[in-house]
Parts: C-alpha cells; sequence; structure tokens
C-alpha cells in the first residue's frame, strides 16, 4: 500500500475502531430485548381514537371508510449544555452554535374523504410554535429536532403546509432538453432578450374505452352513435415552434406539426366531452404532416411597469410594458390568443379532455385540425385587458377547408380579463367572452319544418349535399337548410391560485343553440371546473394531479331534432331520452427526466351525446410527453 493510501486509511481505522464497541453493544441488547416478554406495541383498535370511538358505537366502518379524521400532539424540548469552542462568530459571523434550549410544539388534524371509489382527498391543517437553538445556526446535517422549522416562531401559526411553487410548473424548473436549453448554457444565446429561438414537443396520447350498456346504437340507419364495444384509440403528435424577430417589435412564428391517430367510434357519439383533446377530424393512421400556424406579431409599447416574458414555444424571450398593443395576422389558433387560464396550462402537461382545453360550447372558427386564418388585436393595460379577433370559418362544416371571405363569413370574438391577487399574493384571472359568428350553416327548426312540409327532405336523402352520411330516411336533416345564419354565445373563464402549489379553475358559457356546429363540439351550454395540484406537496416538485368535473347540454329544438333521428356533426344516437352530458376526470403526471413526463387518465362520461339510456362510459388513458 503506498504511504498516500496508507494515509486516508489509518483515520477510517481509528473511526471503525471506535464505532465497534457501541454497534456490538446496540445489537446485544436488542437481541436480550426481543428473546423478553414485553408488552406489544398497542394495536389500533387498543388505541383511543375519536374514528375508534365511533367505530366501537357503530356509526362509523373503520374498514370500509368514506372519510375520517386523526389528530396528534408532539411537543420536544432539548436543552443544550455549554461546551468547548476556541471561537465563536469570528470577525463578525452570525452563523456559530451557542449554548441554549429549544422547543417545538406541533398539533396536527389529518382529515380524509374518499370521493368516490379509489380517489381519495387528504387536508391536513396543522398548528406550530417553535424556538431553535441559536436561531437554527451552527449545526450541519445533525439537527436535533427533525419539527423545527426555518420560519417558525413563539407565536402559534396554523397554516396548510405547501411549497413556494408556481401552480403551473415552469420551464426553468425543469432542467430542458434541447438546442435553446444547450445554446444558452454554453453562453451562446440570451433567453431573456432573443433575436430567434426553436422549440420541438412530442406527444403521444392512448386511450382504452371497455365496453359498455346503451338502450340502442345508430338506430334506423343514423351513424352517430358512440359504439358500445371495447375500443382503443391514440394520437401522436410532433411540432416545432419557430420564433424569428424580424425588427423590434415585430415576430414571425412558424409552426409544422405531424400527427397519427385512431379514433374512438370514428370521432363519434360524444358531444362536450371527447377523451383526448389532440383529436383531429381529418386525422389518419398514415402519419401526415401540414404548417399549423404562421403568422406575424407586432408590438407597440405605451410604458408603465416592465414584464419579463420568458423564452418558450411561440414566445421569444423579452421584456415588454404592461400596457402595450399587440396585433397577431395570419394562421393561428383561436385559443393561441383567447381563453387563456393558467391553472390548467398547456394541456399536453395536464389534463386529458377537450372539456378542460376551452369552453365546450364556444363553436369558434377553426378548419377540421383547430386552425384559421384571421388577425387579433390585445390592450394591455396593467391588470386589464381587451382582445378583438375575427377568424374565418370552414366552408363546409367541420371540414378542412376555410372560406376565406372576410366581410361574408366570419366569426367575431370579444374578451375582457383582469387579473388580481388574492390570499396575500396569489394570483388570479377572471375573463368575460362574447362570440358572434356569421357563417353558413343550418338551424334544426328549419330542418324540423322542411322534414315535416315535405318527407322526402330526409337525412337519406341528401344526395350532392353535404351531410354527415346518415341513412335515416325517417329523420329531419340539416342538409337541406343550410344558409347564412348567426350564432351568438357568452362565455366566464375564471382561474385562482389558492397557495403556491394548488390552483382552481371554471368555465361557464351560453350559446344560442339555435343552428348546428360548425367547428368544435354539439353543446349548447357547458360548464366545468377543477384543481390542480403541484407535487412539491407530496415531495415531487415537477408532478403533478389534477381533479375536474364538467357538464354539457343541448337546447330544446336541438334534442328536439335528435329525438327524430337527426344527425348534428358527431351526435345522433337515432333517438333521445334528452339528458346532460356529465364527465369527470382525474389524472397524474409522473416527471420522467429531463423535460421527460409520463401521465395516467381516467374518465368517467354519464349520458354520453346527452342521451340518458346510453352509458355511462369508462375511458383509460396515458400520455408520454417530452419537451427539447
Amino acid at each position: 500500500m503506498s504511504e498516500a493510501n496508507s494515509n486516508v486509511a489509518e483515520p477510517l481505522f481509528d473511526i471503525a475502531r471506535s464505532i465497534l464497541p457501541v454497534l456490538t453493544s446496540f445489537l446485544l441488547a436488542s437481541s436480550l430485548a426481543s428473546a423478553q416478554n414485553g408488552s406489544p406495541v398497542p394495536r389500533p383498535s387498543e388505541q383511543f381514537s375519536f374514528m375508534q370511538l365511533l367505530a366501537d358505537q357503530a356509526p362509523h366502518d373503520i374498514e370500509n371508510e368514506r372519510s375520517n379524521a386523526y389528530r396528534q400532539f408532539t411537543c420536544i424540548s432539548s436543552w443544550k449544555p455549554s461546551f468547548y469552542a476556541p471561537y465563536t462568530n469570528l470577525n463578525g459571523s452570525t452563523n456559530s452554535l451557542l449554548a441554549d434550549r429549544s422547543f417545538t410544539r406541533t398539533a396536527t388534524l389529518d382529515l380524509g374523504v374518499r370521493a368516490w371509489r379509489g380517489a381519495e382527498g387528504y387536508l391536513l391543517p396543522e398548528l406550530i410554535t417553535v424556538r431553535p437553538l441559536s436561531q437554527l445556526q451552527g449545526l450541519g446535517g445533525a439537527i436535533q429536532n427533525f419539527e423545527l422549522q426555518k420560519g417558525g416562531t413563539t407565536t402559534p401559526q396554523v397554516y396548510v403546509p405547501t411549497a413556494s411553487e408556481s401552480t403551473q410548473p415552469a420551464k426553468s424548473d425543469d432542467p430542458a432538453l434541447g438546442l435553446m436549453d444547450h445554446l444558452s448554457k454554453t453562453g451562446q444565446h440570451d433567453v431573456s432578450d432573443e433575436t430567434w429561438n426553436l422549440y420541438g414537443q412530442l406527444t403521444t396520447i392512448g386511450f382504452y374505452k371497455p365496453s359498455f350498456h346503451a338502450a340502442y346504437t345508430n338506430l334506423n340507419g343514423s351513424n352517430s352513435s358512440l359504439k358500445p364495444i371495447a375500443e382503443t384509440s391514440f394520437t401522436q403528435t410532433l411540432t416545432f415552434f419557430f420564433g424569428l424577430r424580424l425588427r423590434p417589435g415585430t415576430e414571425l412564428y412558424i409552426v409544422p406539426e405531424e400527427i397519427s391517430e385512431t379514433t374512438l367510434s370514428n370521432l363519434k357519439g360524444l358531444g362536450g366531452a371527447t377523451e383526448n383533446f389532440e383529436l383531429q377530424k381529418v386525422g389518419a393512421l398514415t402519419p401526415a404532416l401540414y404548417r399549423a400556424r404562421l403568422f406575424v406579431r407586432q408590438t407597440f409599447g405605451f410604458g408603465g411597469q416592465k414584464i419579463e416574458l420568458p423564452s418558450g414555444q411561440m414566445q421569444l424571450g423579452e421584456n415588454v410594458d404592461s400596457r402595450r398593443l399587440v396585433f397577431t395576422l395570419g394562421n393561428y389558433s383561436a385559443l393561441d390568443v383567447f381563453d387563456k387560464n393558467n391553472v390548467v396550462g398547456d394541456l399536453r402537461r395536464s389534463f386529458f379532455d377537450e372539456a378542460f382545453m376551452t369552453y365546450a360550447a364556444w363553436d369558434f372558427p377553426a378548419d377540421a385540425r383547430g386552425y384559421s386564418v384571421g388577425a387579433a388585436g390585445e390592450l394591455y393595460w396593467d391588470q386589464w385587458a381587451v382582445r378583438l379577433m375575427r377568424l374565418m370559418p370552414p366552408v363546409e362544416p367541420n371540414q378542412q377547408s376555410l372560406n376565406l371571405q372576410p366581410f361574408k363569413y366570419y366569426g367575431d370574438q370579444l374578451e375582457f380579463e383582469h387579473d388580481h391577487m388574492l390570499f396575500g399574493d396569489q394570483p388570479g384571472a377572471i375573463r368575460l367572452l362574447l362570440y358572434r359568428n356569421h357563417e353558413l350553416m343550418g338551424r334544426f327548426a328549419d330542418a324540423i319544418n322542411a322534414f315535416e312540409a315535405n318527407p322526402a327532405n330526409n337525412a337519406a336523402n341528401c344526395g350532392n349535399l353535404y351531410n354527415y352520411g346518415s341513412e335515416n330516411a325517417t329523420a329531419p336533416d340539416l342538409c337541406f337548410v343550410r344558409k347564412t345564419n348567426v350564432k351568438l354565445g357568452i362565455g366566464v373563464n375564471g382561474e385562482q391560485s389558492i397557495t403556491p402549489s394548488i390552483g382552481v379553475f371554471f368555465r361557464a358559457m351560453y350559446s344560442d343553440g339555435h343552428s348546428e356546429v360548425e367547428a368544435y363540439d354539439s353543446a349548447d351550454r357547458s360548464a366545468s371546473v377543477g384543481t390542480l395540484a403541484k407535487g412539491r406537496l407530496w415531495g415531487q416538485p415537477l408532478d403533478s394531479a389534477g381533479l375536474g368535473f364538467g357538464t354539457s347540454w343541448i337546447s330544446p329544438m336541438h334534442a328536439r331534432y335528435l329525438r327524430m333521428g337527426g344527425v348534428d356533426g358527431f351526435i345522433g344516437d337515432g333517438a333521445l331520452t334528452q339528458a346532460n352530458e356529465n364527465m369527470t376526470e382525474i389524472f397524474y403526471s409522473r416527471h420522467i427526466a429531463r423535460s421527460i413526463y409520463l401521465s395516467f387518465d381516467y374518465q368517467r362520461v354519464w349520458n354520453p351525446a346527452y342521451n340518458a339510456v346510453r352509458g355511462p362510459v369508462n375511458l383509460f388513458g396515458g400520455k408520454f410527453h417530452v419537451e427539447f
């Protein structure tokens, strides 16, 4: 052995020799204790608790609980005598350990409730009083009391344990893959003041739908029911986001995308609760490459505070005025500008269902892939914003080709937004959206009147008129009555962070319900509410979990049309026993590695396509997502 190795080994042998007697004594004492008869640890049934008291009196089944409540109280005290130290807080330093005493007192209430079978929620408020040794300074990895907290005081404090993280995981929290991260780390790119950037994403989503009960399916030749047999579906998308600053205040964005998909029942049979937000009306198993977006954004600053816009997908990193005017012109989605919700965030990293992407009842203009051509203006004035947008609708309902006659056929959208702070410094926002579509579409009342006046105007007799392929000769059809009509709607969107790690959201919209779906879902009215939590609460800061509830319903005239066997875009069972289409979703997103996420999802849909004699439907999903 070399002299260097000998110098290292000798101290290690000294440590081992000092530990060995202690370890031997501990093992011997443990062996003797285990060989004697002693009092065992009390079984849960022998411990005093409120839940056990209820169980003993019969009102509570402790082996099959719907709710429970437990509590604990702990007091820990430490006294540290004086000890030798050659110096303390030398030259003005302040972090040395001093002779002192300390204590903690904690009282915790553990509340649990079973939402439904397999789903539980827990709330743990806690009260703490703390006095640390030397202001919690002077010890490295051997702090004597595990209950000590850095922000504790001798004044009792009640709190719900949270983490200082935003509700939606920030991209900067996750060491990203990709070109921009590499260039930034090597000093070749300034992400806070960019002239260009390039990002990408890959997402695969799969679902399994078991068989479900249905009193009938595609009655009398109708063709828009969700099939009651077991089915699977999936989507895979690959997207690149390229941004370029043409001049100060002017940006160009190009977004090519590729998709491959298979659908449940040819994307038919669900109203406002399509299980996978990535599904497209013209998707196929064969991958298709297309241009999703090509637009220019122009910003004019009017002063106020400086706001940092971080580098990201379709956003060049920069600082802008809190008072500014922004114009967007080109090919993009209505959701790129309107109806943002920072609690829900990007559905590629949160919920799966379209019910949480936007209002189910908002029939915003779009082609069959979800994009359009148009112009938008946004005025930001500190905590206020107002937006106005005109987009082009499809030539025929739910088809790919757009009608590029901006003064004849169009959809106008108007949105007001106010941002605020509640619960101290927790951000929130409220938005009011109004829309008016002036488009070529059919009205339900007109289709019924045409059929009753002449039974030859039935779904099986549309001929070359655009239709959805129904062969029901006893049903009315919209193909005979399409003309220029107007559709109106109003919606409210709210978001609020409750703590830095928990946020809640809601949306609700009322559309007039007179005319057919032109580009989105068949819902006439809709509402959704939910919550999203960050995994820092359970020690996984880049994980997240969410729970949401959605409902949508249709107008009386829309229901009458479906009851007579009519088909509207994606729904129409041949008959109808009207009910709200209700759904719930719960998901968990697990951060695997750098910008890689794996999510698991469960959804349950009652009364699919607003028909009470079909369903409920269970849906089990998974998602793989990577950003680069």
